[in-house]
């Protein structure tokens, strides 16, 4: 894959994550009244979203270096698992849309797109690195 089609696809993927991640309060506040959620639980939800998305950051970067880049057989490479951290996002929210009936189900369908959250950040800020063709330094502002 071109560079420069690598680096636009890194970027879309993280327009993607970060969406996701800002539609938290929305739907929380549209799903307040029919899940009867209190004003507890919506902020427990939010803190618990962020923290587990921040704090697998370091885990998720840690394990994608111990990965090969190249693939060999069906082996996953740390690009592919961007490719995922999107999908895996986007199908926990489909779970939010379709399945939490209750806070403890929102919560964990939620925690789940979290951890898409979490792989996707380190391993696209890597990556989008080497696939800029300018400066390392404006290839990692303009992913972020």
């Amino acid at each position: 894959m071109q560079k420069h089609r690598l680096y636009a696809a890194i970027v879309s993927g993280h327009f993607a994550v970060d969406m996701f991640n800002g539609v938290v309060g929305v739907i929380l506040a549209v799903l307040a009244v029919p899940l009867v959620l209190s004003d507890s639980q919506i902020g427990l939800t939010v803190t618990l979203y962020s923290l587990l998305g921040a704090l697998t950051q370091p885990f998720f970067g840690w394990l994608a270096d111990k990965m090969p880049d190249e693939t060999r057989g069906l082996r996953l490479t740390p690009l592919m698992l961007t490719g995922l951290a999107v999908l895996w996002m986007a199908l926990a929210y489909v779970g939010v849309a379709l399945l939490a009936t209750t806070w403890i189900s929102l919560l964990a369908f939620l925690l789940m797109a979290s951890l898409g959250s979490g792989l996707f950040h380190p391993i696209g800020t890597a990556k989008s690195v080497t696939a800029y063709t300018g400066s390392a330094n404006t290839g990692t502002a303009l992913f972020s």
